[in-house]
């Protein structure tokens, strides 16, 4: 997963309370240890396919390197041929005067043949500069790839908590109503409360089993996705247990300012776009070369002889350079070189591109975090006066001076905030961790790879 799936999880969230399951989701096997969020990352760091396909590809462009630099030395191959003409040609050349040399219709040739290129005008150490600046740029996509990952891991693991203390707040709401349903039991029986609030107390615990039927079938699935993260197969993902908590350590608002000038090296998409703007470059480097001439050196040494095989046969053997100069290619060249030069423009308005994006993302985590913790106050309020009330509406209606309807809003009410608040809970943290991926700070350290 390329992009931040924080987003669509917080929307799953609202379908999720609104829409009620069908069918509650199996429980992981209680014979696999629980997995907390750093086992998960360490798990998906060793395991996760596009983690490892990322990892190669800087060993795929390491190679590069190797073929680059194999232009710098010379290249020897070996050739053997055999050849029938029509007639007898010449076989093997006359050395002297009047000589007639080997005439066969049958040829055999055999030798060696070396070539050094000396002179391209530039061209193999651009391609040479090309090379390691794609390797350099495959090893900043892994660090993207990384940071992203690791964000999405949190991203899910967050959520799936989340819907833990969900649920647990929900089952704690049910035993309340239970509670109080056995009180109004008891109020029906000597004719305190009409039968009409035994069934709404039903109704309502209804309502909230169906909400924890789904609260379980959204978590069965973010525990799927969570082991596709982390590169397990199905098997192992239907049998995964998380443990962990919603916990908010104090700390103090990142600095935007200081934030700003690191990006620069720390995120790897600016770093990556960096070195497409130095590619370029070197490309245009590449296509100028050919504008220059070309000296390679050159060496053979071998055996002609014709068939069957005797004494006439010759040993040869030749060396000497070659110059080449390109005088007219129809434009090619040019061509090739303005090609290289728009593709520079294009390189350097995607590296504002990122720049821009970059700032977007930082502004918005930095925004995000702001968000929540302002809800995360007013919601912890919000659960404190809701429970409170609730309780209230449980002793006066217990004394028969509220009615059912003014008892299960106030249930309602306490659910909903103890919700909320997990939720901001939620958000908080990830907006933490998205601050970090926005900053460039590594959300792993590499030690613990």
């Amino acid at each position: 997963m390329t992009r931040r799936i924080a987003a669509q999880f917080l929307t799953l969230l609202g379908v999720m309370l609104l829409t009620p399951g069908a069918v509650p989701a199996k429980q992981p096997g209680p014979d696999l240890p629980a997995m907390t969020l750093e086992a998960c990352i360490e798990t998906a760091l060793e395991n996760n396919p596009g983690l490892t396909a990322a990892r190669e590809e800087e060993s795929v462009q390491s190679e590069e390197i190797v073929l680059a630099r194999s232009a710098f030395l010379p290249q020897v191959d070996a050739l053997a041929g055999y050849t029938r003409f029509s007639e007898p040609m010449r076989v093997i050349q006359a050395h002297e005067n009047n000589e007639p040399g080997v005439f066969d219709r049958d040829l055999l040739e055999a030798g060696l043949i070396l070539q050094l290129p000396l002179y391209q005008g530039g061209r193999r150490r651009a391609d040479l500069v090309i090379a390691d600046l794609g390797r350099r740029r495959a090893m900043e996509i892994w660090k993207r790839t990384r940071q992203d990952l690791i964000l999405n891991l949190h991203a899910v693991f967050y959520k799936i908590l989340q819907l833990d203390e969900t649920e647990r707040s929900a089952r704690a709401s049910m035993d309340a109503l239970e509670s109080q349903k056995e009180t109004t039991q008891l109020q029906l029986d000597v004719g305190r409360v009409a039968p009409v609030d035994l069934m709404k107390i039903d109704v309502r615990l209804a309502e909230i089993e169906q909400r924890l039927s789904s609260i379980l079938a959204d978590r069965r699935v973010l525990v799927v996705a969570l082991s596709q993260l982390m590169g397990l197969d199905a098997p192992q993902g239907d049998r995964m247990a998380v443990r962990g908590e919603l916990k908010v350590d104090p700390a103090a608002l990142p600095d935007m300012d200081a934030a700003r000038k690191a990006v620069e090296i720390r995120r790897p998409e600016l770093v990556a776009a960096r070195l497409d703007l130095d590619r370029a470059e070197a490309d245009i480097s590449a296509a100028r070369s050919a504008f220059l001439p070309r000296v390679d050196g050159f060496g053979t040494y071998g055996l002609r002889s014709a068939l069957p095989y005797d004494d006439e046969h010759e040993d040869a053997w030749a060396a000497g350079l070659q110059a080449s100069l390109p005088l007219f290619h129809g434009g090619a060249i040019r061509a090739k070189v303005r090609q290289a030069e728009i593709r520079k423009r294009q390189v350097q308005e995607r590296l504002r591109a990122v720049r821009l994006q970059v700032e977007t993302e930082l502004e918005q985590a930095l925004a995000r975090i702001v968000d929540s913790l302002k809800r995360m106050d007013v919601n912890r309020k919000n659960v404190a006066l809701s429970s409170e009330t609730f309780r209230i509406e449980q002793a006066k209606n217990e004394d028969g001076k509220s009615s059912i309807n003014d008892l299960l809003d106030a249930q309602a009410a306490m659910l909903l905030a103890e919700v909320a608040h997990s939720q901001s809970v939620m958000d908080h943290l990830l907006a933490r961790v998205e601050w970090r991926r926005a900053a460039g700070d590594p959300l792993w350290p590499v030690e613990k790879e």
